[in-house]
């Protein structure tokens, strides 16, 4: 008897035992997250991201994704982030259902509301980015028409967080430096062309008239140019050219024309830009001290 006795006690304690583990975790886990499902993104068009400040409307072209209203070339890097911050979203865990969102940064002075859309004008994506939670490993985040507030893994926030002028692509010139085969550079009414020659698996540089030149100060300076970025864009066109700069490789010309020196810095174009733009005064300065410095070497051979 004493035995079955013990058995009942010890059957009654697992039972109470379960039932609390049962309600001890629906009281901290009584919901049902969202699904929210994977889109491609190849099916993204539009992306509207709007702050306290500004609203950036992003549209994809036929190459690249543009800023309106102006039509500005996006970064190429940085789009291809959003992108990947709106195909998909895994909700970690809800942390409020209060529906009061200003500690969470989610209210209408500190939220990034995000809106990206389909080609026929279809909402995929529709919510607002909050604070990082503490530590930094989690975003917190509001889904249209759910008043809940959830986590998301990563620092989100940090992708969103921009500007029109911040995400604009700033790349004076695309090339591969290695591939440059020709350089010819035009300054206040002079010509110089240097031309790469190849001898198995070494290269190279001379002057058009077969001059050798140090081969280190043509590969810094094209590294130089390749890394190059404008400030801004001009709203002007530049004035006469102060220096012209073409380079040739399998693909084509690449050209860079810079005018003289404003308050500003230097006004310029290129082939890669599809609208005239401003080169900081130090950088510009650079570029005309590299020229002048080959022009003394030529001079002095």
């Amino acid at each position: 008897m004493k035995i079955k006795k013990e058995y009942y006690i010890l059957s009654g304690l697992v039972v109470l035992l379960s039932l609390y583990l049962v309600f001890h975790s629906t009281g901290k886990i009584n919901y049902t997250l969202p699904v929210i499902k994977t889109i491609k993104s190849s099916t993204i068009s539009h992306i509207t991201i709007t702050n306290d400040k500004q609203e950036i409307r992003l549209n994809k072209g036929k190459l690249r994704w543009r800023i309106a209203p102006d039509n500005y070339r996006v970064d190429k890097t940085l789009m291809d982030s959003l992108i990947n911050n709106l195909t998909s979203i895994d909700l970690v865990d809800m942390v409020s259902r209060s529906g009061s969102y200003v500690a969470y940064g989610l209210d209408k002075d500190k939220g990034i509301h995000v809106v990206a859309e389909d080609p026929n004008g279809k909402v995929l994506r529709d919510f607002i980015i909050g604070n990082q939670t503490t530590g930094g490993n989690f975003t917190y985040i509001k889904l249209n028409k759910d008043k809940n507030v959830y986590t998301i893994k990563g620092r989100v926030r940090n992708h969103f967080e921009t500007t029109a002028e911040s995400l604009m692509d700033k790349k004076v010139l695309s090339f591969i430096p290695g591939d440059i085969q020709k350089i010819s550079i035009k300054k206040e009414g002079r010509d110089i062309t240097f031309i790469k020659e190849k001898k198995d698996k070494t290269f190279t540089w001379k002057t058009s008239k077969g001059k050798k030149v140090d081969t280190k100060k043509i590969t810094d300076y094209l590294a130089q140019l390749s890394r190059l970025n404008f400030t801004a864009y001009s709203k002007t066109i530049p004035s006469s050219a102060a220096v012209t700069i073409t380079l040739s490789d399998d693909k084509g010309l690449h050209s860079l024309t810079l005018s003289g020196k404003t308050n500003t810095g230097y006004p310029g174009t290129s082939s890669y830009t599809e609208k005239p733009f401003i080169i900081d005064g130090g950088t510009g300065d650079l570029i005309m001290k590299n020229i002048d410095g080959l022009e003394k070497e030529l001079s002095a051979k």
